[in-house]
């Protein structure tokens, strides 16, 4: 079965291959609010690099809330009942649901958004409990992703945010990027879901501000979403920038943010660590130190964007 297949099967399956099947294998939880097999394919490849192989000596039972936040606690306990070794959450709301109900079942957060000021864990150095993996401050970056349209793009006056406040960070993200704003001298207009089905009409409301940019804030429902997203920003020949490089890779126009790929086959160390006996509380949690600038200039030709050299010149790729 290719590895595309595997995944489907693996999420949607109303018969989960039971874990206690493989008796002798590493048993993995995974847990996300919303599918995403780009994600759950890197932290797979991960574990390759590690040496492990997906149904041999290592297991994954995969499930998602199908981007329902409500759906996490059933999800969560539905993986615990299968009694894993571990629980791989992706963002902060899984996260809180695995904590929920793993009990002692060690859990890695692939990511976490700021996983101390959250209190997912009491240190980085030394987390404690039984919870670790990578942490995201990147939405702190969002003031810088204003400076970028702001510096490159001087007919921007009015960006519409884009926030998803059924997200545990949705409304701090918005006010830290309201102050930036401030800052920039932009104006910012917010434009909210609580949950995936009223995305549609969120960008019938974005259109409607009159704004010259688009700014997404991180969450993984926008993320699931984002062929979605840049079709309605090149509809609408809006500038649009997001957090990371899938969506300039879907065809979005910009990117300025951590390599989420990377950050998901990174979070395999600490599966593997865990799974040959290395509590969780000393793993410390780690934080990207490299932040991506994608630019798709093929979309800006498209769009009529003129994308000023001195960008290009700074991107860390261009899609042409």
């Amino acid at each position: 079965m290719r590895r595309r297949e595997l995944v489907a099967a693996l999420f949607a399956s109303s018969l989960p291959m039971p874990l206690a099947a493989q008796s002798r294998a590493g048993r993995i939880g995974y847990l996300a609010l919303l599918q995403n097999e780009r994600l759950f394919n890197a932290l797979v490849r991960g574990l390759e690099d590690q040496g492990h192989v997906l149904n041999a000596n290592v297991v994954i039972e995969a499930r998602s809330a199908e981007g329902d936040p409500a759906r996490l606690e059933e999800a969560a306990a539905a993986l615990v009942a299968q009694k894993p070794d571990l629980i791989v959450a992706v963002g902060n709301a899984a996260t809180r649901a695995a904590r929920r109900a793993a009990g002692a079942i060690p859990i890695v957060f692939a990511p976490s958004g700021d996983a101390v000021a959250t209190g997912m864990v009491a240190s980085l150095a030394r987390p404690g409990g039984n919870l670790t993996g990578l942490s995201l401050d990147s939405w702190i970056l969002n003031e810088k992703r204003l400076e970028a349209l702001r510096d490159n793009f001087p007919g921007v006056m009015r960006v519409a945010v884009l926030a998803n406040f059924g997200n545990p960070s949705g409304e701090a993200q918005w006010k830290m990027t309201e102050r930036g704003a401030a800052v920039l001298g932009f104006e910012v207009v917010l434009v909210e879901i609580t949950r995936r089905s009223e995305l549609e009409t969120a960008l019938s409301q974005v259109a409607a501000t009159g704004s010259q940019a688009m700014h997404v804030l991180s969450d993984s429902v926008f993320d699931a979403a984002r062929n979605q997203i840049v079709s309605f920003a090149s509809a609408e020949r809006m500038l649009a920038i997001y957090e990371h490089r899938a969506f300039p890779e879907a065809g979005g126009l910009m990117s300025y943010g951590p390599n989420l790929d990377r950050i998901s086959a990174r979070a395999a160390t600490y599966v593997d660590k865990i799974l040959k006996g290395t509590p969780p509380a000393d793993l410390p949690v780690e934080q990207p130190t490299h932040l991506e600038l994608v630019i798709n200039l093929k979309t800006g030709k498209e769009m009529g964007i003129f994308v000023p050299p001195a960008l290009l010149i700074r991107a860390d790729e261009v899609i042409e």
